[in-house]
């Protein structure tokens, strides 16, 4: 029986499949440029080709955006994904279609201890409810439900609540993007466009008379380890915007068994992610602290997490069809 798994982002998307009736033969994982494809049938059909398969019994997919009635708008490709769709097109005999940040939820207890690193201690309650969070092309948000030992993930796009400034200069921040958008929500600056728009605004700064150089976010990144001003000040604001954030909704979801930063920024800048840039603004709850100050969080490096969450509910698949 052939298993598929896909994680599917605005940048990247990954697969991984699986032979039930040969499990010693593992795959590894296939990774293709969003971007390059029309569609994400014509996404899939190129994996499917390259990998020689012909037939897929069970497949799930985490995918970037809200899914409604078995189909999904991605946030930030153009894409419109139906599970109907893609049953119809391609030889797959049951899809799955469920959001990216549900399979990084679902993945979690699939992580070895070398996988997480601690960004604050807190007081681990082994019945508490979870909190996943992370930026990356977007910026996700799940609430993660604990009954009896078991995690259920719940729907949400708390990426895009409204930016509210800490102090004065984040205020000068939001007065910045109020005059490109009328609207400033947190993936506009939690994301990898987002640590674009805040070199930006650091550089302007610094020098408004000067232009700022069109740097992505990785370039960013490789400017600030080699202590540039600017680019250390834009992942700075960055890791603080960041502290904030997750305090605010650890507020909305006390999650006592742990608040889990997962996403392709933040174990890449997990050097900052590690200051009290980011632990001091998320504790800065006034007089909730003593509420916020017993959650635990840990930022994920493994990438491949939701990609293994998926695998997971293909396998529930095959299950649940013998029920």
């Amino acid at each position: 029986m052939m298993l598929l798994a896909g994680d599917v982002g605005g940048t990247t998307s990954r697969f991984l499949w699986l032979d039930t009736d040969n499990p010693d033969h593992s795959a590894t994982p296939s990774y293709y440029s969003s971007a390059q494809f029309t569609s994400f049938p014509v996404l899939l059909e190129t994996f499917l080709r390259d990998q020689n398969m012909t037939q897929v019994d069970y497949a799930c997919f985490g995918l970037p955006g809200p899914v409604v009635d078995e189909e999904v708008s991605l946030t930030n490709l153009p894409w419109i994904i139906s599970r109907y769709e893609l049953q119809n097109l391609l030889p797959i005999k049951q899809v799955k279609l469920i959001n990216d940040f549900h399979a990084i939820a679902l993945g979690i207890d699939l992580l070895q201890s070398q996988d997480l690193v601690c960004l604050y201690q807190g007081a681990f309650d082994r019945k508490g409810n979870r909190l996943v969070i992370g930026a990356g092309t977007g910026l996700g948000v799940v609430p993660v439900c604990q009954h009896s030992g078991h995690f259920y993930p719940q729907p949400s796009e708390g990426g895009h609540l409204n930016f509210a400034p800490l102090d004065t200069r984040q205020e000068e921040l939001l007065r910045w993007f109020q005059r490109r958008q009328s609207r400033v929500v947190y993936e506009n600056l939690l994301s990898g466009s987002g640590l674009e728009n805040l070199y930006q605004f650091c550089f302007e700064q610094q020098d408004s008379e000067k232009t700022a150089p069109r740097l992505t976010a990785a370039e960013i990144h490789i400017l600030a380890e080699k202590h540039d001003v600017v680019a250390s000040a834009a992942i700075h604001t960055f890791v603080n915007i960041y502290g904030h954030f997750v305090g605010n909704l650890a507020l909305l979801w006390p999650a006592y068994g742990g608040i889990y930063i997962a996403g392709g920024i933040g174990a890449k800048i997990a050097r900052w992610m590690t200051t009290t840039a980011f632990t001091t603004p998320f504790l800065d709850q006034g007089q909730m602290r003593a509420m916020v100050e017993k959650m635990p969080i840990h930022l994920v490096m493994d990438d491949l997490v939701g990609l293994k969450g998926a695998l997971l509910v293909s396998k529930q698949l095959v299950g649940q069809s013998k029920l």
